[in-house]
């Protein structure tokens, strides 16, 4: 038993410590039906998602928010990561702003899902930081109707004509 309990501990020392994400689920634009919460207090289907997934795995934690007030820089240092599934014009503060793209530049993670990319229209520097802006899904053109279709990929979105 002594040999167990030692292995554990010594396991327990080089295990790294979960990463903290603080997933936020924000719409100020049209709003996802998997963002909906039927109750303020209860997560959406994404967020119940990610806890499920956060606990599974063990390698992170999720924090839910749809507080702008997270966005402060003493709030993000707890965190190694910002998950956004969020829609329009947020409601961040210039300085909240300004805190996530220094997040992001002095190495914290940022990951946009799905609508992330429909995020903040009217500022530049978060089309820099996603490297990417929602594109109509529909062109009319002499040619037809041309449907575009978006294939995110790690580093970066591509567009494919169907």
């Amino acid at each position: 038993f002594a040999v167990l309990a030692w292995f554990s501990t010594a396991f327990a020392a080089v295990a790294p410590a979960p990463k903290r994400v603080l997933v936020y689920t924000v719409s100020a634009g049209y709003e996802h039906a998997v963002v909906q919460r039927a109750r303020p207090d209860e997560p959406s289907l994404v967020e119940r998602v990610l806890e499920r997934r956060a606990r599974a795995s063990g390698w992170f934690e999720v924090v839910l928010s749809r507080d702008a007030h997270d966005f402060s820089r003493e709030s993000l240092a707890r965190f190694d990561a910002v998950l956004f599934y969020t829609t329009g014009d947020l409601p961040l503060a210039p300085d909240e702003q300004r805190a996530l793209f220094d997040f992001v530049a002095a190495g914290h993670a940022f990951v946009g899902v799905h609508s992330a990319t429909d995020t903040f229209p009217s500022v530049p520097a978060y089309g820099e930081l996603v490297g990417a802006r929602e594109q109509t899904a529909c062109e009319l053109h002499a040619g037809g109707l041309r449907t575009l279709v978006q294939v995110a990929f790690q580093l970066g979105v591509q567009v494919l004509e169907t």
